[in-house]
């Protein structure tokens, strides 16, 4: 993932440098439950431009494969 000028990650939800969201007592993980949704995003650094498809690999989450790229 890419950070900013500050070295904080553009993503979100992201607390104390983590992703995850602040309790009051430190950062607890994206909760996500069975048949349940998130609305996460991450900026990542730009592909070469000969790859014209990626694999996308967020530990405890199925890998998702072959995420075609548009430009």
């Amino acid at each position: 993932m890419l950070k900013d000028s500050q070295g904080a990650w553009i993503a979100a939800p992201v607390a104390r440098g983590k992703m995850g969201t602040e309790t009051g007592f430190g950062v607890d993980p994206v909760p996500v439950g069975p048949a349940s949704r998130a609305v996460v995003w991450f900026k990542f650094p730009a592909p070469p431009d000969s790859v014209a498809v990626v694999n996308l690999v967020v530990p405890d989450v199925a890998p998702f494969e072959k995420l075609p790229l548009s430009r």
